[in-house]
This record gives C-alpha cells, sequence and structure tokens, in this order.
C-alpha cells in the first residue's frame, strides 16, 4: 500500500515539475517588463512560443488531470503570447511567424482539442465542472 502511495506522489511531483516546464519558458519573455518594441519584441514572441510548443508532456503515457491541465496551460500561454503581438500591433496577414497571424487563435484551439481527444470526462473534471459537462463538449471527446 506504501508503494502505491509513493507512486502516485511521484506521479504528482513528475506532473507539478512538468508545469513548472512551461512557466520557466513562458516566464523568459517578460514582455510587459521589457521596453523592446519592433522586431526585438516580435522575435521575443516567436521565441516563446516556439518553446512552449516544443516542450512535451514527458509522461504522455500517463492520462489524467494534471495531463490534461498541463495542455490546457501550455494552450492558455501560447493565446496570451498571440494577445501580447495583437496589443503591439505586430499581427498581419502575411506574418512569417504563426503567433503573429490572425489564424493563430484558430491553430491553439485545434492544438487543443486534438490532444483533449484523448481523455474522457472524468479526467477533465477536477479542472472545471462547467466547462465539460452536458452535449456541447460530449461530441468534441468522440
Amino acid at each position: 500500500m506504501a508503494e502505491l502511495e509513493n507512486e502516485n506522489d511521484d506521479i504528482d511531483a513528475r506532473g507539478l515539475l512538468e508545469l513548472a516546464k512551461l512557466f520557466v519558458a513562458f516566464d523568459r519573455i517578460s514582455v510587459r517588463c521589457k521596453s523592446h518594441v519592433g522586431i526585438t519584441a516580435a522575435a521575443d514572441l516567436t521565441d516563446t512560443e516556439a518553446r512552449l510548443s516544443s516542450l512535451c508532456f514527458s509522461m504522455g503515457d500517463h492520462v489524467s488531470a494534471r495531463t490534461a491541465d498541463y495542455h490546457i496551460t501550455r494552450e492558455w500561454m501560447r493565446t496570451i503570447l498571440w494577445q501580447e503581438a495583437l496589443s503591439m500591433g505586430l499581427l498581419s496577414s502575411s506574418a512569417y511567424t504563426s503567433v503573429t497571424t490572425f489564424g493563430f487563435p484558430a491553430q491553439v484551439g485545434r492544438d487543443l482539442l486534438q490532444e483533449l481527444r484523448r481523455f474522457c470526462e472524468t479526467d477533465l473534471l477536477p479542472l472545471g465542472r462547467d466547462q465539460v459537462s452536458g452535449p456541447p463538449m460530449q461530441k468534441f471527446m468522440r
């Protein structure tokens, strides 16, 4: 019994470390603290988005609320980066990087739905009862 508890504690600790990696990557941008404008700001946003996108959950075989939380948090951070690009006036229909395009939020939404397809309602329930109940969410979970 004690081994099972230690294994669950270990899984939770590893899950928290994975989330911490996201926040470390996201914290490097510190957009609001920098006085950079133009190319440097766009490069910082692009670099941070690439870091976030390249991180993968090393516990990929472990499907749980922690895993779902990781994916939701990563896509939330990517959306914040796009909002920063929007507020800085960096969006363009001919942008060379996806985070500065108008279609980026749709890409983030597709990425999130693709990841969440693996989860059942009970995995997502701890993350927000109102967000996962009812027929609209059930059609995405199949």
